[in-house]
């Protein structure tokens, strides 16, 4: 069958000509292999799972040719063009942390997506992801986000990591209807904590005032019953004496 894993990061390698030999290469492992010519990655068609983060690639040019790739890392290649990745229709885990980002538009097509990693860029709107309706993890930490209501309208999320300054309201978590896990720096955190407890004591509140509405309805209810079986029993009474 032919190898189908390989791990080469951080070898000092530039030249790679001879991976193209590899076709039947499922996973491939580059990271920090610095200014890396990757045009021969283009015969290697089987691959699913791919990691160059760290090596200083400018395009994404011949990834686009890796049809089948499920897993892409791209991290810390911060002079990398990313338009090309819009072509990855079966992308479900794309990493580009670090990578000088502004503009997000392009991967609005990656309706796959299930994991996005975003961080320390310079984002600022992230409206495109609400074209994502796979999308159940978001990283988008230390980025410069103004319009953090678009997690509000993705009801898929079961977990997003914020910054400081992007702190998340109740009501944003609250329509996060799969939410199981949150990673918040620790400012964020703080401030969720207490959102949380007041939220908790609401709900606390709510349902202790629930439970007197009932308690009274069930009062008066059975006040009423009484009542009725009474009346009945004051008209038997008297059809009896008649």
């Amino acid at each position: 069958m032919g190898l189908t894993i390989l791990k080469l990061s951080n070898c000092g390698i530039k030249n790679i000509n001879n991976i193209r030999q590899l076709v039947n290469l499922v996973e491939l492992d580059l990271n920090s292999n610095q200014n890396i010519d990757v045009s021969p990655l283009s015969e290697l068609k089987q691959l699913t799972n791919l990691d160059l983060g760290r090596c200083n690639i400018k395009s994404t040019f011949t990834i686009q040719k890796l049809e089948n790739l499920d897993e892409l890392l791209l991290y810390g290649n911060q002079d990398i063009d990313i338009t090309s990745l819009q072509f990855l229709k079966k992308l479900k885990v794309l990493n580009l942390n670090a990578c000088n980002l502004q503009n997000i538009d392009m991967l609005q097509t990656l309706v796959y997506l299930q994991k996005l990693y975003i961080s320390d860029n310079q984002i600022m709107y992230i409206q495109p992801i609400q074209e994502l309706k796979q999308l159940s993890q978001l990283y988008i930490e230390n980025n410069i986000i103004i319009d953090i209501q678009t997690i509000e309208k993705h009801v898929n999320f079961d977990c997003y990591v914020l910054n400081d300054q992007q702190q998340p309201t109740q009501r944003q978590i609250s329509l996060a209807n799969k939410l199981r896990s949150i990673h918040l720096p620790r400012t964020a955190a703080q401030l969720m904590t207490k959102n949380y407890i007041t939220f908790k004591q609401n709900i606390a509140q709510y349902l202790e005032d629930l439970d007197r509405c009932l308690q009274q309805i069930f009062e008066e209810q059975d006040f009423f019953v009484e009542q009725v079986t009474s009346l009945f029993q004051n008209l038997n009474t008297k059809a009896d004496f008649q």
